[in-house]
């Protein structure tokens, strides 16, 4: 398999394209990501009527801190 990944930091998009090289004709996939930071995702959620809860750095209620490499927000509804 050969992976290649383009990132646009301006519009926050990664670009994968996965192609299949197994002796037949090649088979080449692609899909785009959008990302957005953490404080991105509570201004969003801000302005949708919603307030943060709890962050984690994962399923399991691991501390999400500056190191973490993903997250889990919990927002709700602000009355």
């Amino acid at each position: 398999m050969l992976d290649t990944m383009m990132v646009d930091r301006a519009q926050q998009l990664m670009v994968a394209t996965h192609t299949i090289v197994d002796g037949g004709p090649p088979e080449t996939t692609q899909h785009v990501i959008r990302y957005a930071f953490p404080l991105a995702i509570d201004l969003l959620a801000e302005l949708s009527g919603l307030k943060l809860v709890e962050r984690w750095a994962g399923w399991h209620q691991q501390p999400y801190t500056a190191i973490s490499q993903r997250h889990v927000s919990v927002h709700e509804r602000v009355n």
